[in-house]
């Protein structure tokens, strides 16, 4: 009998330790972005580490707080319609977020670039609660660890803007490339310089290898990345800082609000309005003066970005869903072995919520054909 006694009690022992290994390791039933394991996950924060621009972020003498990089949840939560109200009591650890699809020759990493509000400019425009803009990096797989970054796409207000390396700067396709990339070589990585205008936040490639430090009327900030987190800014005048890339599908992510608030109305929901876009309300002095209008609901994610040029020659969210295909409009490549996705933590993540033609997101394009994108990308696994 105590034989018996002394089994059962080690049976018990043995899963309970083993129950508790598998309870810290498993994904909560809400969670539905991809499974990776660490090594993984490492890798790629290394690669859009070794790929992450250094970003040249000019200022605004009157509202310089509004240019600096954060956080969606600066203000200590992820209530969207609060971060104007939230303004000044604000935690501005600057953040960009990324995330990365893959191909079997090039990896697609996207950065994407947060700030709490959009504000007119030269007494033009609309303002809104939460603007971000953001870069599609194309970079080439070879026998180096992290590839090649060759071309560039970058987000600015609803258009898109190309840029390639110098050698590639003529091999554009359906329109001519807008100009080529300049690097920086730092921290034993050769990183493209970005700019992002004051105000409006639109993002382009650095267009010259000077920068605005000591400058006259020229106030701004230099963004290096970091894969920690930062320290506030104090100074926005000709300041160097540091930005922490944070992921932007992983768990507790963005990527993954976004699917908990897939299927429900903006009234129930706390950071999404409708697919791809974040609640942004008229409180405070959002659009106060003369001839400025204050949108509600403006501010578009990654898998929202359009560019309203192109009309209906692709669909919003390309970047994020489709990135291959965007590549393959705009650039002559050369070696791409892009139709078909090793990775694409978007269709994967939706496919595994059950959405389809015939099952859409709440706000979600209906041009957008999730049936034909599954096809390119194996969900068996």
């Amino acid at each position: 009998m105590r034989k018996i006694k002394t089994v059962i009690l080690f049976s018990l022992i043995w899963f309970w330790n083993n129950n508790i290994s598998y309870s810290k390791h498993k994904i909560s039933s809400s969670s539905l972005t991809q499974v990776q394991t660490e090594k993984n996950d490492s890798f790629e924060l290394e690669l859009a580490y070794a790929h992450a621009p250094i970003h040249y972020q000019e200022t605004d003498k009157l509202n310089t707080k509004a240019d600096m990089l954060t956080s969606v949840n600066y203000d200590g939560n992820w209530v969207a319609d609060d971060n104007w109200d939230n303004f000044k009591t604000g935690n501005f650890n600057a953040v960009v977020y990324y995330s990365v699809s893959e191909t079997k020759s090039n990896w697609f990493i996207l950065y994407s670039f947060f700030h709490p509000k959009r504000l007119m400019k030269n007494n033009k425009g609309e303002e809104h609660e939460n603007d971000m803009q953001g870069i599609l990096s194309v970079i080439k797989k070879n026998k180096s660890t992290y590839g090649d970054l060759e071309f560039m796409i970058t987000v600015a207000n609803n258009q898109f803007y190309t840029f390639a390396k110098e050698t590639l700067v003529k091999f554009g396709k359906n329109e001519p490339i807008d100009g080529k990339i300049y690097f920086t070589n730092w921290q034993n990585h050769k990183h493209p310089k970005t700019y992002q205008e004051a105000k409006r936040h639109g993002i382009k490639a650095f267009v010259t290898n000077d920068n605005f430090l000591g400058k006259k009327n020229k106030n701004g900030i230099i963004y290096y990345p970091s894969k920690k987190i930062t320290s506030p800014l104090l100074s926005t005048k000709n300041s160097k800082a540091y930005y922490q890339l944070v992921s932007l599908t992983s768990n507790s992510s963005i990527w993954e609000m976004q699917l908990n608030e897939a299927e429900t109305i903006k009234e129930n929901n706390i950071f999404f309005a409708k697919w791809g876009v974040m609640k942004g309300n008229k409180t405070r002095d959002c659009g106060n003066g003369v001839a400025i209008n204050c949108k509600e609901d403006a501010c578009s994610m990654p898998w929202n970005w359009v560019d309203a040029n192109l009309g209906t020659i692709h669909y919003p969210g390309i970047l994020a869903l489709d990135p291959a295909e965007m590549v393959l409009y705009y650039f002559k490549t050369q070696g791409y072995q892009n139709d078909f996705y090793l990775k694409n933590p978007f269709l994967q993540s939706l496919y595994l919520k059950g959405f389809n033609n015939n099952k859409l997101p709440i706000g979600m394009s209906p041009i957008i054909d999730l049936n034909k994108l599954y096809k390119k990308i194996n969900l068996k696994k």
